[in-house]
């Protein structure tokens, strides 16, 4: 904007002190013309740039957005078919006669994965006999998951359990992908040792113990 004031004004000052020509109009027009172009053109590739990142982005938010609709909809028919295969719990409170208690899972709506929240109450104070169940459960659950032809490739259990007596619920986490299931349930037959190497696990320390 200075070279562009000073090529425009530097010869109309000129002319107001009498040494202005018809050809120095020109010639000043001329540059400042040139000048315009050259900035136009220097811009154009930012213009285009700024409209491509723009779309860019807006494609990516549709993309998101149909991804989500597409986990939606798979998770929907990872609840039906689980239900029909006889996991009843996920419709209401179940007998758990393991654990001389009740069970009940809840398939969340995240949309990046498959999480279950798995409420069990029981009276059996033997914390060794619980966690045992807790890795049965897990073990056949997940070994359940992998076994469906579903686009979700990461399934969480995570446990509440209100054990009768005992003030707060004890939480037991475990997390897995389909490539470490794949391995592991075609290696591992025992549900302790199946939990013991799933790498993404957290477990209350009343559990640890065991």
């Amino acid at each position: 904007m200075i070279i562009l004031t000073i090529i425009i004004y530097y010869p109309i000052s000129l002319g107001k002190l009498g040494g202005f020509s018809p050809i120095q109009g020109f010639a000043s027009t001329l540059i400042a013309f040139i000048f315009i172009v050259i900035a136009i053109i220097r811009l154009l590739p930012q213009f285009f740039y700024f409209s491509e990142q723009e779309y860019m982005h807006k494609e990516n938010h549709e993309l998101s957005k149909e991804f989500e609709t597409d986990i939606s909809k798979e998770l929907i028919i990872l609840k039906e078919t689980l239900i029909k295969n006889g996991r009843d719990e996920l419709l209401t409170r179940q007998q758990f006669d393991a654990l001389n208690g009740e069970i009940l899972v809840k398939l969340t709506d995240k949309k990046e994965e498959a999480f279950f929240v798995i409420n069990i109450w029981t009276k059996s104070s033997d914390i060794e006999m619980i966690v045992r169940e807790l890795e049965r459960y897990s073990y056949e659950f997940f070994n359940d998951l992998n076994g469906l032809h579903i686009d979700i490739n990461s399934f969480v259990l995570s446990y509440f359990v209100q054990i009768e007596g005992v003030e707060s619920p004890a939480n037991y986490f475990v997390r897995s992908k389909r490539t470490e299931l794949n391995e592991l349930l075609r290696n591992v037959s025992n549900p302790k040792e199946f939990i013991e190497q799933l790498k993404n696990k957290v477990i209350d320390e009343l559990f640890r113990s065991v």
